[in-house]
């Protein structure tokens, strides 16, 4: 039978934890929040060994979509390490967050599993799941300078927490006109023809910047882009700039061209 965690009421914090290795599998933090207030939740420099099978290192549960907000500040936390790990463990998730609308923080938190050298190693399924919160319109959370490692061969991480960060470069699907920038804000686009209408999945003040990798239209007449009158035809290597305003549209709020040489005056 897996190890159960503890069941902690809304603290206050939680640092300094170091999660044993245990004979068994393991969970270790458990928090529940109910409904009808915002609920704070700090946890920084805890330490989570994955010396065996883990079915979660953390757990944050809220008591529905539609009345629970989590602010989050989850930051400088580690996942496994290249020395503690048993080589075939499994972890299902270390970070698994459901049932609220998701804002504050998660930065700065390393997730790693190690191998043999050989074609036998670790195996992480989710360094964070966050596919029972809010939609990521909802949501406000920022996820950045987070790090996940395979470390050896053997090693696998099946959804990497860079899958996440808005400061990494994202790639949009190819043929997708209503692409997602969920907890993004840098992002390149498929090397093919297309023509983009709007972005799926922002919020409010957001602002993203889209590269474009081939011949990619936005169009500006009548969607969810506005900012000009016709439409914006990018080739590879161009830049644009949107911000999300009123909860629908897209406002453009630059355009480099990379034919133009930007060291000449216009």
């Amino acid at each position: 039978m897996p190890q159960k965690a503890a069941l902690f009421q809304p603290p206050g914090e939680i640092s300094g934890l170091v999660a044993p290795a245990l004979a068994t599998e393991r969970n270790a933090v458990y928090i529940r929040f109910f409904a009808n207030h915002p609920f704070i939740c700090r946890l920084r420099n805890n330490s989570f060994n994955h010396a065996n099978d883990v079915g979660y290192d953390v757990r944050i549960d809220g008591a529905g979509v539609a009345d629970s907000d989590l602010v989050i500040d989850y930051v400088g936390n580690k996942h496994g390490s290249p020395t503690n790990g048993r080589v075939n463990s499994t972890v299902e998730d270390c970070v698994i967050i459901s049932s609220c609308n998701l804002h504050g923080q998660i930065a700065a938190n390393s997730f790693c599993t190690r191998g043999d050298g050989g074609s036998v190693g670790g195996f992480i399924r989710d360094c964070l799941d966050v596919t029972a919160c809010a939609g990521p319109a909802v949501n406000t959370v920022k996820i950045y300078g987070n790090h996940s490692r395979e470390y050896l061969s053997g090693a696998a991480i099946e959804n990497s927490i860079e899958a996440f960060q808005e400061d990494g470069l994202r790639t949009f699907g190819p043929g997708d006109a209503t692409p997602s920038v969920a907890y993004g804000r840098t992002f390149e686009t498929d090397a093919g023809m297309l023509t983009i209408t709007d972005f799926d999945h922002g919020y409010p003040g957001q602002e993203i910047v889209v590269i474009s990798r081939g011949a990619v239209t936005f169009d500006t007449t009548g969607t969810s882009l506005v900012g000009s009158f016709s439409s914006i035809v990018t080739a590879d290597g161009d830049v644009t700039r949107w911000v999300m305003e009123g909860g629908s549209s897209w406002r453009l709020t630059g355009f480099v061209d990379s034919s133009v040489d930007s060291s000449v005056d216009a």
